[in-house]
């Protein structure tokens, strides 16, 4: 099986969204979110992003930059959906994520890559579903577009939705 290739992501912020959802058969569910827990994914990547309000933001008129996103999440609940809220104002990228769902031992599970839909002002929010009950964590590699005519784009942030009651 293949191990999940581990990198140190910090995780700066964990916080509950208030309520709960209902899925199937009154299985009541939380969004686990995971605001400012992005990092870049290397060095070179450190210095083309910076943070702002909207999330993390690619500076670079030229070049992608990939980020990192930790999630934090209770052990013993299933992994529904991983989704990510961004503005893209690249007109010929979008912003993409891979979310991994691995095991305790870090052997990856499930896999899968979820992408903005074309540009603009408004917000995107984009989900990537999940099958494997078994997903002791998820991470989220992203990759957020160069600015275009002075417009960034931005990751705003990435959150796992569980069963945890």
């Amino acid at each position: 099986m293949t191990k999940f290739p581990m990198r140190a992501v910090c995780v700066l912020a964990v916080s509950v969204l208030t309520g709960s959802f209902t899925r199937g058969s009154d299985a009541a569910n939380e969004w686990w979110s995971q605001n400012g827990t992005c990092q870049p994914a290397t060095t070179a990547d450190a210095s083309l992003i910076s943070y702002s309000h909207y999330g993390i933001q690619n500076n670079s008129t030229t070049t992608t930059a990939n980020v990192a996103c930790g999630t934090v999440h209770p052990a013993s609940v299933t992994v529904f959906e991983v989704l990510m809220n961004a503005y893209d104002r690249n007109t010929s990228s979008n912003l993409c994520c891979t979310a991994y769902a691995s095991d305790i031992d870090g052997d990856v599970l499930e896999s899968s890559t979820f992408c903005t839909a074309g540009s603009g002002a408004n917000h995107q929010q984009v989900y990537a579903n999940f099958s494997d009950p078994s997903a002791y964590g998820v991470t989220v590699f992203c990759s957020i577009p160069p600015k275009q005519s002075g417009s960034l784009s931005h990751l705003v942030r990435t959150m796992v939705l569980t069963n945890m009651h």
